[in-house]
């Protein structure tokens, strides 16, 4: 459902809590082509000491798997968000990939069935420790692991942006 505010005048959906643009400052960032630097994703989520959050629509890279479950066998916080509803649903792999996940300790949340907030959990980004990373393509070999979607990302060195970032993930997957 949605509910009325009459103070600004618009419905909005249930739990929405709109968020304003946050300036964290400079930052040394890496801008990166897809599928021609597949290791700049892979090396940013191994490089995780104490966080590792991943937001994704989909996720069917079996490297990136590993990667999570290396890092989580490694002592580190490792936290999963994808989409329940995609388009198509979610395949086979998907759902082996999720269950993997989640029997190596990774917590994995499957967000959207009946949120009243948005209709995809779409969003395509991880954090890990102090570096942020947002993506255009989905966690799948043809998005992060070289071979055929074409995308961008880009890699920033800041704690500011990597917090705002995890701040929106926390709030996402603690949502009804």
């Amino acid at each position: 459902g949605k509910r009325y505010r009459p103070r600004i005048d618009e419905w909005r959906p249930i739990g929405l809590d709109p968020r304003d643009p946050v300036s964290t400052g400079p930052t040394n960032a890496t801008a990166f082509l897809l599928p021609d630097s597949p290791e700049i994703p892979l090396e940013t989520l191994r490089s995780a000491d104490h966080r590792l959050l991943v937001g994704g629509y989909t996720f069917t890279s079996e490297r990136i798997a590993d990667a999570l479950i290396a890092a989580r066998e490694r002592g580190v916080e490792v936290r999963l968000l994808v989409e329940a509803g995609p388009v198509d649903g979610i395949s086979v792999r998907e759902s082996r990939l999720l269950d993997r996940l989640a029997a190596a300790g990774v917590d994995v949340r499957v967000v959207g069935v009946g949120a009243a907030r948005f209709n995809y959990h779409h969003p395509k980004y991880a954090v890990a420790d102090d570096r942020a990373l947002v993506l255009t393509e989905n966690w799948k070999p043809s998005g992060v692991g070289g071979s055929s979607s074409r995308g961008w990302g880009v890699r920033t060195e800041n704690g500011s942006t990597a917090d705002a970032l995890a701040t929106l993930f926390r709030a996402d997957a603690a949502a009804p």
